[in-house]
């Protein structure tokens, strides 16, 4: 009987056993394995759901851009730009050269902040150079790029931006005229006495036949600044005057030393205009080079009792010798531009 009750036993764990092996879930276990299932069907549905809410909103602000963009409405289209995730590089590209070109220069004539803009962007060169073509005071907030701006007597003017300068929360271009532009028909007439620059014949000729002649858009004339101006004397010692102020005068030695080296030393050399030539100024070669006076008085000569001016020659070298009386000599000026707030 023992045996008998013994044997069931065992049959009784066998079953269990057969019912339970080791290793098989039981039904607790079945149902956290199922919950566990469960939980990345439910993310992957909630990211499935949430890339297509950005993928529409995206659509929607890409809609919403090209809108603003057909209506001319360049600020909202940048603006909405943000969000147009699928809109193509070359869209979105236009986009921001419109709200740089449109409103930040155009609108609000703030170019210094639109350089700036310019430059976090990918806009390829090629586009920035009509972008500067088409906006000269874009150009001028770039040290090295050559603007053209302005017409004397019906003829476009290159300037070459020699600085940019912040002061007062504002931004200004110092320029240089790429080339000799007229001529004041000596630096001064009276040769036998020494004058002062700011009381010379060439800065008439730059205060008044310069600048009287010269042609901007309606909106551009309150862009030309007046600024203090320094000249530094001749290397013997003669005085070339004291400070003054000016909107268009004549480069000195001094800047030309400085601001036209490396890149920009080609630029010491410059081509006379038509109406340079016409005037009288002597122009020569195959690029029509031509000698300029610098505002710097020169030297008194030894030889005849005479003083000399300071200036740049055919070949471009910096002399104080040309003769103050020289009827072939020309000028280039300098303006100083405002290009907008810097903040």
């Amino acid at each position: 009987m023992a045996d008998q009750e013994m044997n069931a036993s065992q049959e009784q764990k066998e079953i269990v056993t057969e019912a339970n092996p080791v290793g098989a879930p039981s039904a607790e276990n079945g149902k956290k394995k199922k919950s566990g299932k469960a939980l990345p069907l439910i993310l992957g549905s909630v990211g499935v759901g949430l890339v297509a809410l950005i993928f529409g909103v995206a659509l929607i602000f890409t809609g919403l851009t090209k809108s603003a963009y057909n209506a001319g409405e360049y600020k909202k289209a940048y603006e909405n730009s943000a969000l147009a995730f699928v809109m193509a590089k070359e869209d979105k590209m236009l986009v921001t050269q419109y709200y740089i070109e449109r409103v930040l220069c155009r609108e609000q004539g703030e170019y210094y902040k639109a350089a700036k803009f310019l430059e976090e962007t990918d806009i390829p060169a090629e586009t920035r150079e009509k972008m500067f073509r088409r906006n000269p005071l874009l150009a001028m907030c770039f040290k090295g790029n050559i603007a053209t701006y302005g017409e004397l007597y019906a003829q476009d003017v290159d300037w070459v931006v020699l600085d940019v300068v912040e002061e007062n929360g504002r931004a200004r271009a110092f320029l240089l005229s790429k080339d000799v532009l007229g001529n004041s028909n000596g630096w001064k007439k009276e040769k036998s006495r020494i004058t002062y620059y700011e009381s010379s014949d060439l800065h008439s000729w730059c205060g008044f036949d310069f600048l009287n002649p010269f042609k901007m858009s309606l909106e551009d004339p309150s862009r030309l600044l007046e600024v203090t101006v320094s000249t530094a004397d001749a290397s013997d010692g003669s005085d070339s005057g004291p400070d003054f102020k000016a909107i268009a005068y004549a480069p000195s030695k001094e800047e030309l030393q400085t601001y036209l080296t490396g890149d920009l030393e080609k630029y010491l050399k410059a081509s006379g205009t038509a109406t340079a030539e016409k005037s009288g100024v002597l122009c020569r070669g195959k690029e029509n080079y031509a000698a300029y006076f610098t505002r710097n008085i020169g030297i008194l000569s030894s030889t005849d009792q005479t003083w000399k001016a300071s200036g740049v020659t055919l070949d471009g070298v910096i002399t104080e010798e040309i003769s103050v009386a020289s009827l072939i000599t020309g000028t280039r000026v300098c303006i100083n531009v405002d290009l907008g707030p810097v903040e």
